[in-house]
């Protein structure tokens, strides 16, 4: 157990001396901030739009739906090659030993 305990300390100190993580990490918090706000304020323009509860459930549900089957394809073209690694882009910058 200690042995493994010490090579994830030094796994995370390795992510943690990479740059490049932290900036994929803070890009990502806008856009997810951005993509909360979208979700946030989409249900009130599409009630003062004039659709109903069950209206806005669709829409809200057909968004998320394109969300899933986009997640897949974008991690796919993030990582730069046909394997699919990961579906967040932060894993193209990690170190070639956590891939």
């Amino acid at each position: 157990m200690a042995a493994r305990a010490a090579e994830l300390r030094q796994g995370l100190g390795e992510v943690l001396r990479t740059p490049p993580i932290f900036v994929e990490a803070g890009i990502e918090a806008v856009m997810y901030l951005g993509y909360g706000a979208f979700l946030g304020f989409l249900a009130i323009y599409a009630r003062k739009a004039g659709l109903n509860d069950a209206e806005i459930a669709i829409v809200l549900g057909a968004q998320l739906a394109l969300a899933m089957v986009a997640k897949p394809i974008t991690g796919r073209l993030s990582a730069g090659s046909d394997e699919y690694r990961s579906s967040s882009s932060a894993f193209c910058f990690a170190p070639s030993r956590f891939r």
